[in-house]
């Protein structure tokens, strides 16, 4: 709801400029239009990729885990994730992948061997297996081989993630 509310207050800018454009000045009226366009496209964009009817942009697992290891490394969330790591022995990779997905929601997708096709992974399914190989590949618990492979997030879904680990406290 709150993304078509940025919408309609999207094209209101838009419409405001183009009321604008005339009487008072040119350039400050082309620059609503402009700014509300720019704006219009990234909200139509990211509600229609949340919706499913187009593909959004994705970030592997592993270099999204990577990059929220290098964010909140000084961070709550990093020290925790280290300390996890070593008690589990398990590495840094797969406690942000449980964070994310897990915790947080986010959309996985994989490839099931031996298909080259990437496709949303069912949350009931992550939840029975564990990821290994630096968060690369989903397997099923006390099993080797893979069950999915090249693992991957939204860039949308990795952004609203890393945000909310920032804010998290260990204490």
């Amino acid at each position: 709801m709150r993304k078509i509310r940025n919408i309609v207050a999207t094209l209101a800018i838009i419409i405001g400029g183009w009321t604008i454009l005339g009487p008072v000045s040119f350039g400050i009226g082309l620059l609503l239009i402009l700014a509300g366009v720019a704006i219009l496209i990234r909200d139509l964009y990211t509600y229609s990729a949340d919706k499913g009817w187009i593909q959004a942009r994705k970030i592997s697992l592993t270099e999204a885990t990577l990059k929220a290891y290098e964010k909140t490394q000084e961070l709550s969330a990093g020290v925790f994730a280290e300390s996890s790591a070593r008690d589990t022995d398990g590495d840094v990779h797969a406690w942000y992948a449980i964070a994310f997905t897990n915790s947080m929601g986010a959309k996985l997708y994989g490839k099931k061997p031996p298909s080259r096709k990437l496709v949303a992974i069912p949350p009931k399914e992550i939840k029975q297996c564990g990821f290994k190989n630096e968060a690369n590949d989903l397997v099923r618990w006390q099993e080797t081989d893979p069950l999915y492979t090249e693992l991957a997030i939204t860039r949308h879904d990795f952004k609203r993630c890393l945000s909310e680990v920032k804010k998290w406290t260990v204490d």
